[in-house]
């Protein structure tokens, strides 16, 4: 007795077999790719997290093909079981994958808020440790009286070995006072002015990069809750709350 499948013609169960075997190449570069960026793991580390979820979202549709060339094969050869019980499997995971993309939404917008409150947090932690440090030394050169004082003050204050060269010595101490007071100003200018510069920049790129995963995560997750059938057809609802959609084979 000959199968369902042999009764279909050849032509139309190459072309399934064909399109059977490219849903299955996609799906396996998808997780390959997928699999690339989660090793090793980093569950807390915010970097790590947002690398994953944006090699989801460009590799998303690279899954979504793969689904529908499985469905397209089985419209072609429907008499095929190994085909359907495929569907069939993708079909009940399709669920997860629906809420797997819809939690990056919340995943990415936190981790963003995370990168750029712990980048402007370090920036201003080095910004007024300089600040404390400019403000030492400063004091370090006014009330020193000797270039011995002086360089034991200065030493002190930097955390570093201070030498002063034998014309910094030959300098009278209110002279070498001055010329030490001028250069710790025009560090003071430069702190001033990256303090201005930081104070500038606005997050634009983690935010549009942030914006661009979460809605490419909903359009992932709209089309394979149609492929879940979680979503209504035709205007007409596949399911309600307390029962169970209609089963279709």
């Amino acid at each position: 007795m000959q199968s369902n499948e042999n009764q279909v013609p050849s032509k139309e169960s190459s072309l399934s077999i064909v399109l059977e075997a490219c849903s299955l190449v996609l799906l396996g570069v998808f997780l390959v790719s997928i699999l690339a960026k989660l090793l090793p793991l980093k569950l807390t580390d915010a970097q790590w997290q947002l690398g994953v979820a944006a090699e989801l979202a460009n590799n998303g549709s690279v899954a979504l093909a793969g689904v529908l060339l499985l469905f397209l094969a089985l419209e072609i050869n429907k008499n095929s079981k190994r085909i359907r019980k495929r569907r069939n499997a993708f079909k009940r995971w399709a669920p997860a994958a629906t809420a797997g993309f819809l939690l990056l939404i919340p995943l990415q917008a936190f981790n963003t808020w995370r990168i750029y409150h712990g980048y402007t947090s370090r920036v201003e932690q080095q910004i007024s440790q300089s600040a404390e440090k400019l403000s030492g030394l400063r004091e370090a050169i006014a009330t020193s009286m000797s270039h011995k004082q002086l360089q034991e003050r200065l030493q002190t204050v930097s955390g570093k070995q201070v030498v002063f060269t034998q014309s910094q010595l030959g300098t009278p101490i209110n002279q070498l006072k001055y010329v030490l007071l001028q250069k710790a100003e025009r560090m003071s200018g430069l702190l001033q002015q990256q303090i201005e510069y930081q104070s500038s920049i606005k997050p634009d790129k983690l935010i549009s990069e942030a914006v661009r995963i979460s809605l490419t995560a909903v359009l992932y997750a709209i089309g394979f809750a149609f492929i879940g059938e979680l979503l209504p057809r035709n205007g007409k609802r596949r399911f309600a709350f307390g029962r169970n959609p209609r089963k279709r084979n």
